[in-house]
């Protein structure tokens, strides 16, 4: 989000802007097709050669690597492209990442070239932790569930705040929004842990629908109307 939200900064105006987004979206359509059609088709060629695929990660490398379809130095360049199409999405969400923290939080756009490298190794390196994490929980789902679950408490607050700022006309005190958030995450939590142990109901995605719903009622139970010298 912060690597495509830097990308419309960079339009000459806000119509610009617009378009961009709107474009993006657009494009984003077949490529996802794109995508879901060579899953769909590695899926099937794994079914026909009755390759064992324990998990669906490793769908991918068990065909490259197993069916003998493919020679070693060909699955290699396929690693390769793989690697190479992560690292692309990785560097400007990087980049977006280390650029808010130093602007925005940080406040100070005058560091010095070896704070500024300080910053970024020290935001690989917490990216590098996260990753090793998705990759050693101690779960059978696959690495893009365990990426949806955790969104699903990051994407709450900020999907409540989004659609308050389009459908309400109050005043928020900003001091409070970020404690808001992290109070919603927990209410979030909470919701999903009574769900489960005292109805039997496993939430499933329906908690980020939940977790903005939340964050909404908060926003509009701690907010002001605007005033009419204020508008």
């Amino acid at each position: 989000d912060q690597d495509m939200m830097q990308k419309n900064l960079t339009c000459k105006d806000s119509k610009s802007g617009q378009k961009n987004i709107i474009t993006l979206s657009l494009l984003l359509i077949p490529i996802n097709l794109l995508f879901l059609c060579l899953g769909y088709y590695l899926s099937t060629f794994a079914q026909e050669a009755n390759l064992l695929v324990e998990r669906p990660d490793h769908l991918f490398p068990t065909v490259v690597f197993s069916s003998g379809a493919f020679s070693t130095a060909l699955g290699g360049l396929f690693v390769l492209g793989l690697i190479a199409a992560a690292l692309s999405s990785a560097d400007s969400a990087l980049t977006s990442l280390t650029t808010c923290f130093q602007v925005d939080i940080l406040q100070d756009k005058t560091f010095s070239p070896k704070k500024r490298l300080m910053i970024h190794v020290s935001f690989a390196l917490l990216l590098a932790v996260i990753i090793l994490g998705f990759y050693y929980a101690p779960n059978g789902e696959s690495i893009i569930n365990r990426i949806f679950t955790v969104a699903q408490y990051t994407y709450g607050p900020l999907l409540g705040l989004f659609l308050f700022a389009m459908s309400a006309k109050r005043k928020v005190k900003a001091i409070y929004t970020p404690i808001l958030c992290m109070f919603t995450i927990g209410l979030t939590f909470l919701c999903q842990h009574l769900l489960t142990q005292n109805l039997d109901f496993s939430p499933g995605f329906l908690l980020l629908g939940i977790n903005g719903t939340i964050m909404y009622s908060l926003l509009v139970i701690t907010s002001t109307k605007y005033l009419s010298y204020e508008k």
